[in-house]
This record gives structure tokens, C-alpha cells and sequence, in this order.
């Protein structure tokens, strides 16, 4: 999804200037201006489906001062001080958790259920059982069992791909569970 936001939004910075002959230039993570610009139906058809009107409606937020990002930046004494954002789900909620630093909840994904069937030998993990399986696993490390996962999850793809750091960003998508058989 991130990627195709990325590309939308170098399509809208093609339309504001020429198009160099040869440009494959990607774009970046749109702002909130350009999130509105680019309007619901236009998201839920090229890359967020049910999710673009939450993702306008937040923009939109953003755009009006309703919600301060600046805000959202500052330390926050414990991940319940962190306000509910309609269409924030566990999810996206444990992506921003670790951005502030709080490393207690892992954003579980069809990723992490298959790095617990490959890398720990959970071959019955699914939907139903991954949280479970993953407080079995990952609480020993409370309240890092985010970077627990995380490492582990860095260690098993340079093991197949190498460092990471050295990996051009036109290959990220080889970095996917999805190009990995379960």
C-alpha cells in the first residue's frame, strides 16, 4: 500500500511539471494535502480499498488543525495516553506504539504468521491463534516483544537476501511473505 501511495503521488507531481524522457523516479509518502487532493475513490481503487475514506478523513483532520501530528510526536507517559484515531486498528496502533517507543505490542499480520510457522516451527499458527502465539513466544521479552520480533524478522531476511541496508529499494518487494512459500 505504501508503495502505490508513493506512486500516486509521483503521477500527481508529473501532472504539476513535464515528464522527463527516462524519469523513474519514485514519489514520496503523500502529505495530508495531497491525501485530500487525491480523494477516496481514487485511493480505494489504486491501493487502500476500504481503508481510504479513513485515510481522507484523517488528512482532512491534519488539514483542518483537528488533530495536531506535533502533538501526536511528543512523549506520551504510556501507550493509553495515545488518543483513538478512527480507522486505527491494532495494526497501525503497534506501527505508531513503536515509533514512540513503546515496543509492548507487535502489529500482527499475515507476515507474522508466517515468520512463527518458518522461524519457530508453528505450523498450526492462523488468524485465530497468532496473538496467543505470540504472547507465548514474545513476552519473555515484555516490554520489548516488539523488538524481539523485529530482530528476528531483520535476521531471517538477510539470512535469505543479504543486508538489508545494501538492498535498492526497487527490490523491497522480494522482502515479503508473500514471495516467501509458507
Amino acid at each position: 500500500m505504501a508503495e502505490k501511495l508513493c506512486a500516486i503521488q509521483a503521477k500527481m507531481r508529473e501532472s504539476k511539471k513535464r515528464k522527463r524522457k527516462g524519469n523513474n523516479e519514485r514519489g514520496n509518502f503523500p502529505n495530508a494535502r495531497e491525501v485530500c487532493r487525491m480523494g477516496v475513490e481514487a485511493l480505494k481503487n489504486h491501493c487502500l480499498g476500504y481503508r481510504a475514506n479513513y485515510m481522507v478523513k484523517f488528512a482532512q483532520s491534519v488539514e483542518s488543525g483537528r488533530i495536531n501530528l506535533q502533538s501526536l510526536e511528543k512523549p506520551v507517559s504510556s501507550p493509553d495516553a495515545f488518543p483513538k484515531i478512527k480507522g486505527f486498528g491494532p495494526f497501525a496502533t503497534a506501527n505508531i506504539f513503536m515509533c514512540l517507543g513503546f515496543y509492548h505490542q507487535l502489529p500482527i499480520d499475515t507476515e507474522t504468521i508466517r515468520h512463527l510457522k518458518q522461524v519457530h516451527g508453528i505450523q498450526y499458527c492462523t488468524k485465530k491463534t497468532v496473538g496467543e502465539d505470540v504472547k507465548q513466544i514474545y513476552d519473555t521479552y515484555a516490554p520489548y516483544q516488539c523488538l524481539a520480533y523485529w530482530l528476528e524478522l531483520v535476521q531471517y531476511y538477510e539470512t535469505k537476501f543479504g543486508k538489508l541496508s545494501e538492498l535498492s529499494s526497487f527490490d523491497y518487494h522480494k522482502i515479503s511473505g508473500s514471495t516467501l512459500h509458507l
